[in-house]
């Protein structure tokens, strides 16, 4: 895998998925997109709990970047805290998608599957790194 996928598309590549994501959740926090196709279909209808979810996902998605950035261009600045993180990034991801997989909603299953297991091998490559890709 190491070979297949080079640090530098993994992390630019994550960074662009999570971004994307990022931009997703914030449009169904303001309205703009649907709640109920997401979150499994399970989510009732109260604003409070809507808005918190998706805060929450919101909060973690600037984490992850955080820690893909991190493990990507300064893997030695924080070391333990960059390859402990990447390997948070990835079990989160595959749970992640083994979520989308048993969700009652046909985007999440069509969709948001391969997504979140595209980005879930992009972190584990990232984790097995052992260097960054390049210098800012």
């Amino acid at each position: 895998m190491k070979d297949f996928v080079k640090n530098n598309t993994a992390g630019i590549g994550l960074l662009i998925l999570l971004s994307i994501t990022l931009i997703l959740h914030l449009l169904i926090l303001a309205g703009i997109i649907p709640y109920n196709i997401f979150w499994g279909g399970q989510m009732e209808n109260e604003a409070v709990n809507i808005v918190l979810m998706e805060l929450f996902a919101v909060v973690v998605l600037l984490i992850f970047m955080g820690i893909t950035i991190l493990k990507t261009y300064y893997p030695s600045k924080y070391p333990l805290l960059a390859k402990a993180g990447m390997w948070i990034v990835f079990a989160y991801l595959l749970l992640n998608t083994a979520g989308n997989l048993s969700s009652e909603q046909i985007i999440e299953k069509a969709v948001l599957t391969p997504t979140t297991f595209l980005m879930s091998l992009l972190a584990l490559r990232l984790a097995i790194s052992q260097k960054s890709i390049r210098k800012p």
